[in-house]
C-alpha cells in the first residue's frame, strides 16, 4: 500500500493494477490511517483501545506481514527456514 493524504488525513491505498481495469481487476483499497490501525490491532488480538505505538511495536517484534482485503486484514508471520 502507498501512503496518501486525503481531505487532510493520512491514509493508505492499494490500486492492484497499472492500466485499464477489467472485471477481473480487484477494486482499489483505501483505508484511513486510524481505521487501518484499528483493523490491524484487532487482527493481532490487541485491546480495542491499543495505541498506534503498541500496534507498530507488535508488528515489528513479530516481523509480521499485513495482507489487506476489502473486508478484513490478515496478519501473516514470515516463514523461517529450518535451522535458523
Amino acid at each position: 500500500m502507498e501512503s496518501r493524504w486525503t481531505h487532510g488525513r493520512p491514509g493508505y491505498r492499494c490500486r492492484h493494477h497499472r492500466g485499464p481495469r477489467t472485471e477481473a481487476t480487484p477494486p482499489t483499497l483505501y483505508f484511513r490511517e486510524e481505521q487501518l490501525i484499528t483493523r490491524i490491532g484487532h487482527a493481532l488480538h490487541l485491546p480495542a483501545a491499543a495505541s498506534p505505538r503498541l500496534v507498530v511495536d507488535t508488528l515489528r517484534a513479530d516481523r509480521a506481514v499485513i495482507i489487506c482485503h476489502a473486508d478484513k486484514v490478515v496478519i501473516e508471520q514470515p516463514r523461517v527456514p529450518a535451522g535458523q
